[in-house]
């Protein structure tokens, strides 16, 4: 399983070519688990930072949102 901002550009592609929901994409590639923003792959009401900004996101990225909470791997 990926999470989302995982995704390649191509792979992204072709979830939308296959008419996927917000909901069905969360449930196969769901927000990194970082990320305790209530829906955050919930389309325009989700975070504009991890839909928009994909190819951005890691954990030192999203350090500073609130709503980042640490993930001891």
């Amino acid at each position: 399983m990926k999470y989302f901002h995982e995704l390649t550009a191509e792979e992204i592609l072709n979830l939308n070519h296959c008419g996927i929901t917000w909901a069905e994409l969360s449930e196969l590639h769901p927000q990194p688990a970082w990320c305790q923003y209530p829906g955050a792959l919930d389309g325009l009401m989700g975070c504009w930072s991890l839909i928009m900004n994909r190819e951005k996101i890691n954990e030192d990225f999203c350090q500073n949102c609130e709503l980042y909470v640490s993930v001891i791997a």
